[in-house]
């Protein structure tokens, strides 16, 4: 098990709680925003006066750059109201959130879709976990492609933190390993029945199309290039 309240994280409804003390202004939908960008930059803690005082700089720079421009309707949840706002204006938000917003389990892809295309297995565990192993090796039997992350790595840890955060239905304390992004939708040690199920429901190349394949290259070598240019912004999909 691990206990995230031992790292001071804040969950999503403690995050918009305080951004609607420090920003009353805005609305739902626009917190939405603020959230994702001060989870970047904060990594989910801002419990101290000196990260709360980061977090006011966060949201005088998303207002500097005329927030309010864009009202995303309030009916629209996680990565969907995102999206819609990525379409309508600039994205203003560091390249680490770009390079994250593939694999963030906001809401469950829908089906037949480019983000099906990029989907991928993600095994959020450790080394010397007995129960990540059990898991890895049944899904190696089956023949299941993984991507093992090992949070005693941090930059894995934070991958996992952001992906709890954007789910909402985490609001912290202890949670069992292997914690598991199957294919968009975030499980705590799924069966491997709902593994294969969920793979066996993901569209086939010839599903996608070419269209949509030539999508899937196109973000992904943006993905790639953002790694290296820092400042590199998202283009609209």
């Amino acid at each position: 098990e691990l206990d995230l309240n031992q790292d001071g994280l804040l969950s999503f409804q403690e995050m918009d709680e305080l951004l609607q003390t420090l920003a009353p202004q805005l609305s739902q939908g626009q917190r939405q925003k603020l959230f994702c960008a001060a989870d970047v930059t904060l990594d989910g803690r801002a419990s101290s006066s000196d990260e709360q005082e980061k977090l006011q700089e966060i949201i005088k720079k998303l207002q500097r750059e005329d927030l309010s421009r864009v009202e995303p309707q309030e009916s629209q949840e996680g990565l969907a109201a995102l999206d819609s706002e990525v379409r309508s204006i600039e994205c203003i938000v560091e390249v680490s959130w770009v390079t994250a917003r593939v694999a963030v389990a906001a809401v469950e892809r829908p089906r037949h879709t480019v983000h099906d295309a990029m989907a991928e297995l993600v095994v959020y565990g450790r080394e010397s976990c007995s129960a990540c192993k059990r898991f890895r090796g049944s899904c190696e039997h089956h023949g299941i492609k993984y991507r093992f992350a090992d949070i005693d790595s941090g930059s894995n840890k934070a991958e996992m933190l952001r992906k709890l955060r954007a789910t909402e239905w985490f609001k912290g304390g202890k949670f069992g390993l292997p914690l598991v992004d199957v294919y968009g939708k975030l499980l705590e040690r799924p069966s491997e029945a709902a593994v294969k199920a969920a793979r066996d429901a993901l569209p086939k190349n010839d599903q996608v199309g070419s269209e949509g394949r030539s999508q899937v290259e196109n973000l992904k070598r943006q993905f790639k290039d953002a790694g290296t240019h820092r400042q590199q912004t998202l283009v609209p999909w």
